[in-house]
């Protein structure tokens, strides 16, 4: 059997899977913590979905992936149950698993595609049950540290949950629309009903992932109520209102998030007198801060309105792409080192001597890479990514060339085409007054995309090969290569 979404929790808080379809069914997504090097080592080469992962209390982890030969791999698991999966090897020696669960003191659960399952150490009632009725076990979730739900063929529920008198209480009272469920530590839980209704009690990581893939609708709501009430930007500006909408629709629910619908409730966010589109003509702006300014062209901006912003302004203009989940806590916090109030290291360090600096650039180009600006979803096969203007202390940081790698750039060329090389387009700082959030530059992609605004080559950007990011890249290369825009 294989499920729409698939949940699992581990030995620590830490250590979770989660496996579910995207909005639309427009594919999957998965997220995980902890999750031990081989399964993602295995998970790197296949390059495939997964047909189920499960972590047991002890630190035991299965995972079935849904490639042809549905390639199976687990650790830190009993012998007893090693050689229950083995023995469901096929005449081709490839292991056939359908789904496993583990379970307090080294239980287990094994369902291979044919044949009666294998278990070792279930609660006696469990083992009476299944003793009962081997070939019509659909779904087993096993309790932590007691307990047990089974789903049968006929879509029958079996439980007994001593450890989780709420949830019991849950299931008899509506027990027929249960579709899946799983157990972690300390009364932790995921359940799935037949309407694809979502509930669960978890750790703090998984439940903002959770929270963020299944309360969309009102999250929704939420963000749209918000700014049709509030001022944030003038009706002349509904375009740039409909991706912020969108952006504040796709963060996660985080206590930043909630801080910033306050905040839009009360005060203006934008300046819209700042707020335009920036042509395809190329120019010069001058200097800031000793250091040149050229004109973003084919981006917009959302210019935020600042307090007593003439003191930033013989400032350096620099940028720094980010993605549209951590847009809240930096028009709250502006940006902050790693390792500060949970801001965590994305891209690796490099050059830094103190390990936890904050990367700005003075190329757009640079910095709207999407290995930095991430892509999202406006609506099907229209996206756009998102690099936040910023204003720089002069003489507070250093200067360094690009660390971006060859497989993410051709060598050979310019990153943009402004910069006649490569050499000076990070600068690291590390305190973060030096520097200050001052507008939103954003970029569309895909036939939805403005033209007029953009430019044509953001249209020809498809949902093909590996996804738009690399579309995009693929194309922006090769326009560079076409103009011959080398180092």
């Amino acid at each position: 059997m294989t499920w729409s979404k698939c949940v699992a929790f581990g030995e620590q808080e830490a250590a979770w899977f989660l496996f579910g379809p995207k909005p639309k069914r427009d594919g999957f997504f998965w997220h995980y913590s902890g999750m031990p090097e081989a399964f993602l080592n295995e998970a790197d080469r296949l390059a495939c979905g997964v047909n189920q992962v499960a972590l047991g209390p002890n630190g035991e982890w299965c995972a079935i992936f849904a490639d042809r030969d549905r390639s199976t791999i687990f650790g830190n698991t009993s012998d007893e149950f090693a050689e229950s999966v083995n023995a469901t090897r096929d005449t081709a020696g490839r292991m056939q698993v359908s789904w496993v669960a583990f379970g307090p003191q080294q239980s287990f659960f094994v369902q291979p595609v044919k044949g009666e399952p294998f278990w070792h150490g279930l609660p006696p009632d469990l083992e009476d049950l299944v003793t009962k009725y081997p070939l019509h076990i659909k779904h087993l979730a096993l309790g932590r540290p007691t307990g047990w739900c089974v789903l049968l063929n006929n879509n029958a529920w079996k439980w007994s949950l001593p450890s989780h008198p709420v949830l019991s209480a849950c299931l008899q009272s509506d027990v027929k629309a249960l579709r899946y469920i799983s157990f972690g530590n300390a009364g932790d839980y995921f359940i799935e009903t037949e309407h694809e209704q979502c509930y669960w009690q978890a750790g703090s990581s998984l439940a903002q992932v959770l929270s963020y893939y299944y309360n969309r609708s009102s999250r929704k709501e939420k963000v749209k109520s918000v700014l049709t009430d509030s001022s944030t930007l003038q009706s002349t500006h509904t375009g740039l209102m409909l991706i912020f909408e969108k952006v504040l629709e796709e963060h996660y629910e985080d206590s930043y998030f909630n801080q910033l619908m306050e905040k839009i409730k009360s005060q203006l966010l934008f300046d819209p007198q700042f707020t335009r589109v920036y042509s395809f003509n190329p120019a010069y702006y001058g200097e800031r801060g000793g250091h040149p300014y050229f004109k973003p062209c084919g981006w917009r901006r959302c210019s935020l309105a600042i307090d007593k912003f003439e003191q930033y302004s013989d400032w350096c203009i620099a940028y720094h792409g980010t993605s549209c989940w951590n847009v809240a806590s930096i028009m709250l916090r502006g940006l902050r080192r790693p390792g500060d109030e949970g801001v965590s290291v994305a891209h690796g360090q490099a050059y830094s001597r103190s390990g936890c600096s904050i990367y700005v650039s003075p190329s757009i180009e640079y910095a709207a890479h999407p290995v930095y600006a991430e892509f999202f979803e406006i609506q099907h096969d229209h996206w756009a990514q998102l690099v936040l203007e910023c204003r720089v202390r002069p003489s507070s940081f250093i200067v360094k060339p690009g660390s971006l790698g060859s497989n993410h750039w051709p060598a050979h060329l310019r990153m943009d085409q402004n910069f006649e090389t490569n050499s000076k387009l990070e600068w690291l700082l590390d305190c973060p007054e030096d520097v200050v959030f001052t507008g939103l530059m954003i970029r569309e992609f895909g036939k939805l995309a403005s033209e007029e605004i953009y430019g044509s080559l953001v249209r020809q950007v498809a949902r093909r090969g590996q996804g738009p990011q690399f579309e995009w890249t693929k194309l922006r290369s090769a326009e560079y290569e076409r103009l011959q825009h080398y180092v």
